[in-house]
């Protein structure tokens, strides 16, 4: 599927929309959630979106294959931003592990911090027994600046037993832009312990990132 681009002609998008709803009807997963991973590909204001779209991509949120609901929450976050965040909500108590991470993907990728019942949500993802799981997590708090999460992706960074969750909760901290001395000194703490190579060149990235956001002033 190619994006379409901004000499596209006004029927060239009409044509595309119409064949999109179609196949999102489609009894075939492969077609329906290829329709949607299209539409979310697509160079659209939200106003130009045909009211039918949104409403079937409220339905097929729903849809019994993981695959469709993927791409159903990644599209939602490219097409409609902010105020696709209550509508994504759901899809974090997915029962698929997939789901559930492709979501928190999308409310990173909106790049709004989200209400504080979602944002506690997802710091409760932290502690998933799927460490791709709680890496992306990490990653995804300190994106959206949710500063509630700092001590968790500290305590993450020094005592999981995955190095790249601890590597995803150090880059999380970096992106959090917390302007904090105190923090600076706990992660240069980490390195007396840890042993990962790539975990503690993680650690010195973000310690010089840390080290640009503290007034010269404060620094420990």
């Amino acid at each position: 599927m190619t994006k379409l681009n901004s000499n596209s002609t006004d029927n060239q998008i009409a044509s595309q929309l119409e064949q999109i709803i179609q196949e999102m009807d489609s009894k075939s997963p492969q077609k329906r959630a290829e329709a949607i991973k299209q539409l979310g590909q697509m160079d659209l204001h939200i106003e130009d979106i045909p009211i039918i779209l949104h409403a079937k991509l409220e339905k097929t949120l729903f849809d019994p294959i993981a695959e469709v609901r993927k791409e159903t929450a990644m599209a939602l976050a490219f097409l409609e931003g902010e105020i696709a965040i209550p509508i994504l909500e759901p899809l974090l108590d997915d029962p698929i592990p997939s789901v559930r991470s492709t979501t928190i993907a999308a409310l990173s990728f909106i790049g709004i911090s989200p209400n504080p019942d979602i944002s506690e949500k997802m710091m409760n993802f932290l502690l998933d027994s799927d460490p791709k799981m709680r890496d992306r997590c990490a990653r995804a708090l300190g994106r959206l600046k949710i500063s509630q999460a700092k001590d968790h992706l500290l305590k993450l960074a020094k005592t999981d037993s995955s190095p790249a969750v601890r590597t995803g909760a150090l880059v999380g901290l970096g992106m959090l832009e917390d302007r904090d001395p105190q923090l600076k000194l706990e992660i240069q703490q980490l390195l007396k312990s840890e042993t990962s190579t790539s975990v503690r060149s993680a650690i010195h990235e973000t310690l010089v990132l840390i080290e640009t956001l503290i007034p010269k002033g404060e620094n420990v």
